[in-house]
């Protein structure tokens, strides 16, 4: 039964208990979600907005020059560029919320390199940067879409590493299996952290956003905990020792 209570008290809890090794792996995990909004997990359409801009003010500028050929090349290089940053950073996220997984369940030494041992990295790169486009594709034309498929398809970086032999159709298919009938749970879940994120607001603004960093970097273990305890709980896929 999902019981949104429960897994964040749970997640706490394990916080309290892996409280170094938690914060570690969250402020790499922070690094990585802020310095690639936009790219693997949701479509940024300020990002989006800024790119725009500033290529058409390029434009301006190298249009009165030689140069103003060099533009498709430019872009070009820098599509490219965006994707294999996609490549690297997705399966290094998954990497990260399985350490969380690992953690959740009791595991004494989990072990940040499992994806990779598993034999899975390239499937979780698949898995993950195939959901990220089709949620920003249904973002930018309809935006409820999107919401919908980030839900639908909110585990398959984690379904990718449990079942190895599950192929990539199969796995998208199993995330839509398990989130069906609690979508609105997740929303929620996801909803009961906006105090945290509006006080973290708060002292970013008040301290010219050094507590803000401080703030987002702590806060980062409890919501990825809650994840992933929300996946156990869904999958059915937890130990004894993940149980209330």
């Amino acid at each position: 039964m999902f019981d949104r209570v429960q897994i964040k008290e749970r997640a706490k809890a394990i916080y309290r208990s892996n409280v170094v090794k938690a914060l570690v792996i969250g402020v790499v995990l922070w690094l990585v979600t802020e310095g690639n909004s936009g790219s693997t997990t949701e479509f940024n359409l300020s990002d989006s907005n800024d790119m725009v801009d500033a290529a058409q003010d390029s434009f301006y500028q190298l249009r009165s020059s030689h140069f103003w050929s060099l533009i498709p090349f430019a872009f070009a290089g820098y599509a490219i560029i965006r994707l294999l940053i996609s490549v690297l950073i997705s399966p290094v996220q998954t990497m990260l919320m399985y350490y969380y997984k690992d953690m959740s369940l009791g595991k004494e030494s989990p072990n940040i390199m499992e994806v990779v041992q598993r034999g899975v990295f390239f499937k979780v790169a698949a898995v993950t940067i195939l959901s990220a486009i089709g949620i920003g594709i249904a973002t930018i034309f309809l935006v409820v879409p999107g919401i919908y498929l980030s839900y639908v398809w909110r585990y398959v970086g984690l379904i990718a590493v449990d079942h190895p032999e599950m192929s990539i159709t199969e796995v998208f298919a199993e995330s839509k299996r398990i989130t069906m009938g609690y979508k609105f749970d997740l929303f929620v879940l996801d909803l009961s952290f906006i105090g945290w994120y509006i006080a973290v607001a708060v002292v970013s603004v008040i301290s010219l956003g050094i507590l803000g960093v401080i703030g987002g970097i702590a806060l980062t273990p409890y919501t990825a905990l809650s994840d992933v305890e929300a996946y156990n709980v869904l999958s059915l896929n937890f130990t004894e020792s993940s149980e209330w």
